[in-house]
């Protein structure tokens, strides 16, 4: 097992909406930059970062224990080949990403610098409006997901 197992992630779900094509990916690799800006790393091949790319805002519903299936669809799922969105409880931020009903939390970012490491394309987003709903945060363990 990679030392890099044993650090801890909570488990959220990334939204976009690019001018009309919604998608949703889980994410772990993200953490508070400052009080008011979030890092995201996204797979550089990933749907997710073209559609962020496209049109430069996200959402991030911050999971709670009960949303672990809905965690596992979005994550091994593509947005190119299947709606993800259909049949979920969703809502939308302030840009219209689209965001998980009953989340511990919500987040709108507008992204505000790029970088790509590696295989991965980080997005620093500042954090234009949240709103903390309450509940406890689901933690990554790989074994759930892979």
């Amino acid at each position: 097992m990679p030392a890099t197992e044993a650090l801890t992630h909570g488990v959220y779900l990334v939204g976009v909406d690019a001018e009309g094509v919604r998608n949703l990916m889980t994410a772990a690799w993200v953490t508070q930059i400052s009080s008011n800006a979030l890092l995201l790393a996204v797979g550089r091949t990933h749907y997710t970062a073209e559609l962020i790319r496209r049109c430069g805002h996200f959402s991030l519903s911050v999971l709670t224990g009960e949303h672990r299936e809905i965690a596992r669809r979005c994550g091994t799922v593509s947005g190119r080949r299947e709606n993800k969105l259909a049949g979920l409880p969703l809502g939308s931020s302030a840009d219209g990403d689209p965001v998980l009903d009953g989340a511990a939390a919500h987040f709108s970012c507008r992204v505000i610098e790029t970088a790509e490491v590696l295989d991965h394309v980080l997005f620093c987003g500042e954090i234009v409006s949240s709103t903390h709903f309450g509940g406890t945060p689901m933690q990554y363990h790989p074994g759930d997901f892979f």
